[in-house]
């Protein structure tokens, strides 16, 4: 079942001799809940104590894309945080799943018009990636991104007053062709104080 419905599904009964059962039509990015029923001789069952948990994949969406971060949370939960230094990571190091508490972050403020991603940069070892799910662009002429960003000061939506004083501050864009198996310097665009 799912995490929010409230019965279970009864799927057909698994002989001891077979080492797993294919579940069909699942929804992508999904939680599910599972547990097993031991079926006795005399036909009673001894039920699980617990359940576990599983999260289908995403699927790949289709393009134009377009993601404002209100949308339901099966949408936003396709985004993947990592870390990395991005020279690295060209150089064919992997990205490092993250859920450190000041990396990017989905964030509700007044602040602002609607939900956005966050992240406060500070100090030199601030290395975050926020990845979008996989984008099918075959179907786009000419692909485009758009996107809003600001710079502010620390808690703030002020703008920030010295960007030239971070000089190791870097936003970049980076796009991999390969569903981010690989990321190139070729496909990225860079922001720096350099």
């Amino acid at each position: 079942k799912t995490s929010t419905d409230t019965g279970w599904t009864m799927i057909p009964s698994i002989t001891q001799n077979e080492s797993g059962y294919l579940l069909e039509n699942l929804s992508p990015a999904t939680t599910y809940n599972w547990y097993v029923e031991s079926i006795c001789d005399n036909d009673s069952t001894i039920p699980s104590l617990s359940y576990a948990t599983f999260t289908t994949e995403c699927n790949v969406f289709p393009s134009p894309f377009y993601q404002n971060f209100d949308a339901s949370p099966n949408l936003t939960n396709c985004w993947e945080r990592y870390e990395g230094l991005a020279s690295n990571v060209f150089a064919g190091a992997e990205l490092t799943p993250t859920t450190a508490s000041n990396s990017w972050k989905i964030i509700d403020s007044p602040d602002f018009d609607s939900r956005h991603v966050k992240l406060n940069i500070f100090g030199t070892d601030c290395k975050y990636w926020f990845v979008s799910p996989a984008i099918n662009l075959s179907a786009l002429t000419n692909p485009a991104l758009t996107f809003d960003l600001a710079l502010t000061k620390y808690n703030s939506t002020s703008a920030i007053t010295n960007p030239e004083g971070q000089p190791d501050d870097k936003f970049m864009v980076i796009i991999s062709t390969d569903n981010g198996a690989t990321w190139s310097a070729a496909n990225a665009t860079v922001w720096s104080n350099d």
